[in-house]
């Protein structure tokens, strides 16, 4: 059976596109951040502090002043252990098999053609979305890059291809990662991946529409009195101040003091 049979056979599936913020709602069984009742007070304050945006900004450009490149995974990778090498070398260091290969070329160029345009129905570049994550990070320090994937499954439900279509940047104020009371991501909850509003806290549960299995929730984004369920791989989240198990912590609180002096003070000058 050729390819183009074995593709014609599966069924296809896409991530949610991730929706524009309206209302804000408070978690449920996460651990509530201040991010999450705050938040539009920290973009607000960040916004409105002339130093605090002009930081912003620098860090942007310095940043992205040179734009992006890829770099090698590893040098060669061995075929029969899959121990990556980040030097020249004949022999794997750890099988001594001389069966090893060079980065896929092919690789480099499907990335390098699926970013050189826009990369969702919004006409953003890519370095665009990075600019958006990279305010995030110095405002509430939680950045949250979505996969917007297209799935092809197989007769049980199993995920045998997927495609990234889009990429879009999650808001702070509306993702919240999906725990259990341990802290534990993708063991809570369960959705389908055809019917993205079943929510199921039974691992083994089938998706009361479809009959099919159902994968573990990671990440939630609520939004205008909707949920939008994520499951592994949709959602990259990143902290770079405080990294922690869950969310980071805004390094606008520390500045807050100073921050809203400033303004006050600025105020104060504009009415005399």
């Amino acid at each position: 059976m050729g390819l183009r049979d074995y593709l014609g056979g599966l069924v296809r599936r896409k991530t949610p596109q991730p929706l524009a913020k309206d209302v804000y709602n408070l978690g449920i069984q996460e651990k509530r951040n201040v991010q999450h009742i705050i938040g539009p007070v920290l973009y607000d304050v960040a916004n409105q502090s002339t130093i605090v945006r002009t930081c912003i900004t620098q860090l942007k450009t310095e940043i992205f002043r040179r734009g992006y490149e890829w770099e090698k995974a590893f040098y060669k990778i061995c075929e029969d252990c899959s121990t990556k090498h980040d030097k020249e070398t004949d022999v794997c260091r750890n099988c001594n098999s001389k069966r090893l290969r060079l980065p896929s070329q092919d690789q480099k160029i499907y990335a390098e053609k699926f970013f050189e345009g826009y990369v969702n129905k919004s006409e953003q570049k890519f370095i665009d979305v990075l600019k958006q994550l990279e305010s995030d990070l110095n405002i509430a320090d939680d950045a949250y890059l979505i996969l917007v994937k297209e799935y092809y499954l197989d007769n049980q439900s199993n995920v045998a291809l997927h495609k990234i279509k889009e990429i879009y940047r999650g808001d702070p104020l509306t993702m919240y990662i999906d725990v259990d009371e341990e802290g534990d991501r993708g063991e809570a909850h369960f959705t389908c991946l055809t019917h993205r509003d079943v929510y199921d806290a039974d691992p083994s549960a089938k998706c009361p529409e479809c009959g099919s299995k159902l994968h573990s929730v990671h990440y939630v984004n609520r939004v205008a009195g909707k949920n939008q369920y994520f499951v592994e791989g949709e959602v990259m989240h990143i902290s770079k101040y405080n990294p922690s198990r869950l969310y980071g912590m805004s390094p606008i609180l520390t500045l807050w003091s100073h921050i809203t002096t400033l303004i006050a003070m600025e105020n104060y000058v504009n009415t005399s």
